[in-house]
């Protein structure tokens, strides 16, 4: 009897460590979602889009991030032998110019104070960016912090990840990183970055934060929820952003204008688990996204649609019907053709009038 007992108290302790070690790991290295359980269909589906990202952010420069993808996937899909080659690669480069790592953060939102720049100033940080009009540059800096430095100014704005959300919601490491310039030249967007696991086929960052170049204020326009994460897209005269909040169900898109801090909402159909990558129209009428049905237990494929909301006649409607295909909204150049890219790589190009999806040809 008493190794009876001993036996289920060992049992009973080892459960408690391994729940214990999962929170851990959950809130301080990866965000994790117990909704979300990765069937090998899933996970080879994101590791193939990984691959693909990691290639597409070594040519921009973006080493840290690539080998992140790319440990992603040489962990759960290690028959890619070219992804091995890469992370190779990569770590290479890194030795050559280092990228720093995130610590500890405590909350404020208060700019440091302007300091005179430098040619030099940016020298040793990584990731560097030039805004459209080359009067700014941001880069990683200090191992914790994202610089923007003015080019012709003696100017300097500071954010870290740690400094900003660490004491917020102690939600491990992550990156603040350039977003989007508007194109008058006086506010930079900043997506607030963490780490993932679980299949998200559609994330643009934790949160969202607009810095004014002018004087260094920095406003939260997207809040991190614990355990949620936001897909979204400024307009093209970067006066209003739409948001899908995940995986908060129903999907509902939400357009904030910047101006007036108006929000308009629209609710997708309740099937989606999962939606994003959103586009604008050339004239702003409308939005397409793509949306994802998501089968947890890996029973049946996951499927994948676009759908097409009329912000002036609140309409919405499925352009492409839920299929197999998994395409993702990738430019709405002209009025009547939108293009979307594959995980395969292809390209495809939908024509809005007669509802015609064919692959492009180069």
């Amino acid at each position: 009897m008493k190794i009876l007992l001993a036996m289920l108290l060992v049992l009973f302790l080892l459960v408690i460590a391994l729940k214990l070690g999962f929170y851990i790991y959950c809130n301080t290295v990866a965000f994790c979602d117990p909704l979300i359980t990765p069937s090998p269909k899933m996970i080879a589906t994101v590791a193939a889009s990984e691959y693909e990202l990691a290639i597409q952010e070594i040519k921009e420069g973006k080493y840290e991030i690539a080998k992140q993808r790319l440990e992603y996937v040489v962990r759960y899909a290690p028959e890619n032998l070219d992804a091995m080659e890469k992370l190779l690669e990569v770590e290479k480069l890194l030795q050559i110019t280092p990228t720093p790592t995130v610590s500890k953060m405590i909350q404020t939102s208060t700019p440091k104070s302007k300091i005179p720049s430098s040619s030099g100033l940016l020298l040793g940080c990584s990731n560097t960016e030039f805004s459209p009009d080359k009067d700014w540059v941001a880069g990683y800096c200090n191992n914790d912090e994202t610089w923007v430095v003015g080019v012709n100014q003696p100017a300097k704005w500071t954010i870290s990840y740690g400094d900003y959300y660490g004491s917020k919601f102690d939600s491990g490491v992550g990156d603040i990183v350039p977003y989007y310039w508007t194109s008058d030249g006086q506010h930079l967007y900043l997506t607030i970055q963490r780490g993932v696991s679980g299949p998200i086929y559609f994330s643009a960052g934790w949160g969202l934060i607009s810095l004014d170049l002018v004087n260094g204020n920095f406003v939260e326009i997207l809040s991190p929820i614990p355990h949620q994460w936001y897909s979204f897209s400024l307009s093209p005269d970067g006066k209003y952003i739409a948001y899908i909040i995940q995986p908060e169900k129903p999907l509902k898109v939400s357009i904030i204008n910047l101006e007036t801090n108006e929000i308009k909402t629209f609710d997708l159909q309740k099937k989606y688990d999962q939606a994003g990558d959103i586009l604008w129209s050339p004239d702003m009428s409308k939005i397409v996204l793509g949306q994802a049905i998501v089968d947890s237990e890996g029973l049946k494929p996951d499927t994948f649609s676009v759908a097409q909301i009329n912000l002036a006649k609140n309409s919405h409607e499925n352009l492409v019907a839920d299929s197999s295909l998994e395409i993702i909204p990738k430019q709405w150049a002209e009025e009547d053709t939108i293009e979307f890219y594959g995980i395969d790589g292809k390209v495809w190009v939908f024509n809005i009038r007669d509802k015609t999806l064919n692959e492009k040809t180069k």
